[in-house]
């Protein structure tokens, strides 16, 4: 809808009327700058396609240092194992090295200044000559070694993940926060410029799915005569398979819910409409809450010729 419908956006920051050359995938010249550009595809508006936010990629959400996780125990001095990360992800030499950065490792990480443990946090990589002695051994020997902060030790170990036991690992000292760059939208910064009846699709995406039925029978209306048919067609596609979804009573959901917060009768009955959509042969499906439903379909094409709904609520506000 919003590729081949919406009011797109000039390089240069300027939106042109809802024109069927999009459609024609001809290319577009601003009227203001006379910039010539192509507007974006379906996919270059999709959170899991070409349209996904650069910094999350399109998940909505960012993994960032937790700094409370680094030093959990400031009464602790760094020589026993204070900086949390530097004792699991990082080899043991790290202390000897913040020694050489001109870092107290002998007194308790409270007791340092501001100054030290600004060294700790994000002190800068540098390389230092220090004399190593394993602690497990009599083996000792000088090495240079560069100096791995305690956040960049994190960011570092993240970076080099590659399967699920390496990830517990680093988890801990992580927290998950909404992207700063898409704002928890997933969208890229071109995918949320496209208009359509003056809201952008992150905009409409946050609406419900009840509401946003009522949004788009609009549509048609607020754009030039020439696109109306199409427009009808696309809205009617959209509208057949949202009226699915609201007879099953999923009309509270919004399209930017992320379906891993669905409940299981949600996720079920999201399959079901999917089936109808398909024209799904020979399907038996039992939803939660003690709803049961069965839909019986035949003919080669699939043609729907019964549905049979049932559902049984065990709740004593029902009867």
């Amino acid at each position: 809808m919003y590729s081949r419908l919406a009011s797109h956006r000039c390089p240069n920051g300027h939106y042109l009327k809802p024109t069927l050359a999009v459609a024609a995938e001809k290319e577009l010249i601003c009227p203001e700058c006379g910039v010539h550009f192509y507007a974006p595809s379906a996919e270059e508006l999709a959170f899991n396609s070409q349209g996904a936010c650069e910094m999350c990629g399109g998940t909505g959400s960012i993994r960032t240092v937790n700094m409370a996780s680094l030093v959990p125990n400031e009464f602790l001095t760094i020589d026993e194992g204070a900086v949390a990360p530097w004792n699991s992800l990082m080899w043991s030499l790290m202390t000897d090295v913040c020694r050489e950065m001109g870092v107290r490792t002998d007194v308790p990480f409270r007791d340092l200044t501001p100054e030290e443990k600004e060294i700790v946090y994000h002190g800068p990589a540098e390389k230092k000559h220090i004399f190593y002695k394993a602690k497990n051994s009599n083996e000792a020997g000088e090495l240079d070694f560069t100096y791995y902060n305690a956040v960049y030790t994190v960011e570092n170990a993240l970076a080099k993940v590659k399967e699920e036991k390496g990830m517990k690992r680093v988890e801990k000292f992580l927290k998950e926060e909404v992207c700063p760059t898409c704002h928890g939208t997933r969208l890229s910064v071109a995918a949320r410029a496209p208009k359509l009846r003056d809201i952008s699709l992150d905009e409409a995406c946050t609406m419900t799915l009840a509401d946003l039925v009522v949004w788009v029978e609009g549509v048609p209306d607020s754009l030039p005569k020439a696109m109306k048919p199409m427009a009808d067609s696309i809205c009617e596609a959209f509208q057949g398979m949202a009226k699915r979804l609201i007879d099953l009573g999923l009309g509270y959901l919004s399209l930017d819910r992320a379906s891993s917060t669905l409940s299981t009768g949600e996720r079920q009955r999201m399959q079901l409409a999917r089936a109808v959509r398909n024209r799904t042969t020979g399907v038996l499906i039992t939803l939660a809450e003690g709803e049961l439903i069965k839909v019986i379909w035949s003919g080669r094409m699939g043609t729907l010729i019964t549905m049979i709904v049932l559902m049984i609520f065990e709740r004593e506000d029902v009867q």
